[in-house]
């Protein structure tokens, strides 16, 4: 899942930073609504920090 997430907002943000802080920031803001609850978000949030944890072992 989180390997998908990953490919997924990459290949939207074509790998520009710039347009990255862009959509977090679209989302902190308040502009467009988040696609899940703060549980699901919590969620996320843990296997994408897990994924990543394990891409540097």
């Amino acid at each position: 899942m989180a390997k998908r997430w990953e490919e997924l907002i990459s290949e939207f943000t074509q790998g520009n930073p710039g347009i990255y802080q862009g959509l977090q920031k679209s989302y902190s803001d308040g502009v467009f609504p988040l696609p899940y609850n703060e549980v699901e978000g919590k969620f996320i949030q843990e296997v994408l920090a897990i994924y990543k944890q394990n891409l540097k072992q």
